[in-house]
């Protein structure tokens, strides 16, 4: 099966997924045909893969990993089929399980003051993260905070991607690098602007093309670990009552600040870029009953008359 996995790696370097996608890809379909004692095209069976997916799950790893190494391993099947090399798709009838069951990392976000004490610890720092000093991940958190850009889109942008100077002021996301696989623009709120202006500003010139990436490095391999230390020096626990602020929870601070805004979900799913409305209601929200209390004061059940009696006789 080699030489097959290897076209279809060679297949996603030509539709230009980035480099991390298809590491992770294709290792998880290596590891389904090694469990799975998949060897030859006719081995690839509905049944061995199943066992090959009980063999992962029985590692410890959340049902969300294992739903990965199913995506990854019927993404190869389908391509197979649409080759020739398979007259039918033999896992067109495996599905997902249902993660919201086994949740590994529930994430929580932070009050604005703990996210403004985050801040100032990265900005007065004095370790750097693999390339990326403390001011520098200081005004990433900004960004991903005010955007809700993944670790692995923010590694992407350049100056000539961050319109800071646009009406509105924008960040630009390229399809190579987006999970949607399309170029995307996110406006930004003008504090983080500003922010970042400042930030620039302290950096001296930076080239004004799509080449020099202002958080260069493999910082966004380990992003969960240099989020953690920053949160240890700025004395915010990473996990507190069973759920935790990974970097992935800045993606979810954003949703949950665009819920207090009281902007409607189906502009919350346009700003965030999702597929599915219920993904931003359900897994990236996380609003507070104070939250919610201040958008139900408005409502009047019985019109704006506060003298209208509930019983006219």
């Amino acid at each position: 099966m080699d030489q097959y996995v290897e076209a279809f790696q060679d297949y996603l370097l030509e539709r230009n997924r980035d480099s991390m996608y298809r590491t992770n890809t294709v290792s998880r379909i290596r590891r389904v045909l090694e469990l799975g004692r998949i060897g030859r095209l006719a081995d690839l069976q509905a049944d061995r893969v199943r066992a090959a997916l009980r063999a992962v799950r029985e590692t410890g790893v959340a049902t969300a990993t294992v739903n990965h190494y199913l995506t990854a391993i019927k993404t190869f099947s389908r391509w197979l089929w649409k080759q020739g090399r398979l007259a039918s798709d033999p896992l067109v009838g495996l599905s997902r399980q249902n993660a919201d069951v086994d949740r590994r990392h529930l994430r929580r976000v932070l009050s604005p003051a703990d996210f403004a004490r985050l801040v100032e610890a990265a900005e007065n720092s004095p370790r750097v993260f693999r390339g990326l000093a403390g001011p520098d991940r200081a005004a990433l958190y900004m960004l991903a905070a005010g955007s809700g850009l993944r670790a692995s889109e923010l590694a992407s942008v350049t100056r000539a991607t961050l319109l800071l100077e646009a009406e509105p002021p924008r960040v630009q996301v390229q399809a190579a690098y987006a999970k949607n696989r399309r170029d995307d623009t996110v406006p930004l709120p003008v504090e983080v602007a500003d922010y970042l202006r400042q930030w620039l500003a302290s950096r001296g010139a930076v080239p004004l093309d799509r080449q020099t990436r202002l958080w260069p490095g493999t910082w966004h391999k380990r992003a969960a670990e240099m989020l953690r230390a920053d949160l240890a020096e700025a004395g915010i626990p990473y996990e507190l009552d069973g759920q935790v602020f990974d970097f992935h929870a800045l993606r979810a601070q954003y949703a949950t600040l665009l819920g207090q805004q009281g902007i409607n979900l189906q502009t919350a799913q346009a700003l965030l870029r999702h597929s599915d409305p219920k993904l931003t209601a359900r897994t990236y929200t996380k609003l507070g009953i104070t939250d919610l209390a201040g958008t139900v004061q408005g409502i009047r059940l019985r019109g704006a008359d506060k003298d209208r009696r509930a019983v006219q006789g």
